[in-house]
């Protein structure tokens, strides 16, 4: 059990309940699951665009299908050891379920 729930946890409950109404309401091709990364690297991105808060992030993705599968919000990294961990941390956490978008990279290019 979580007691005072940190602000952070609240707005991720909030997101969640309202990709759920929303997917409910009018289904997306990619499921709640596609709705709800969508939204949290989306969103993210675009509160801090509007508040004129970019640092510089990589938003990391692949195309499977003629489709843009969003993989992660990263920051910038500062050397070729960097960029192979992100890169293996993405695979570990994404490989099975994208296989495609991984087999023509060889990671920190």
């Amino acid at each position: 059990m979580i007691v005072g729930k940190p602000a952070i946890l609240l707005d991720v409950i909030q997101l969640c309940a309202r990709v759920a109404v929303e997917e409910s309401e009018n289904p997306s091709a990619v499921g709640w699951q596609g709705r709800l990364i969508h939204e949290l690297v989306m969103e993210g991105y675009q509160d801090r665009a509007a508040n004129r808060k970019l640092t510089g992030e990589w938003l990391i993705f692949g195309v499977q299908e003629q489709k843009n599968v969003y993989l992660a919000l990263c920051a910038h990294s500062d050397s070729a050891e960097q960029d192979s961990a992100i890169h293996d941390a993405l695979l570990n956490l994404c490989g099975d379920e994208f296989p495609d978008i991984f087999a023509t990279g060889t990671g920190a290019e």
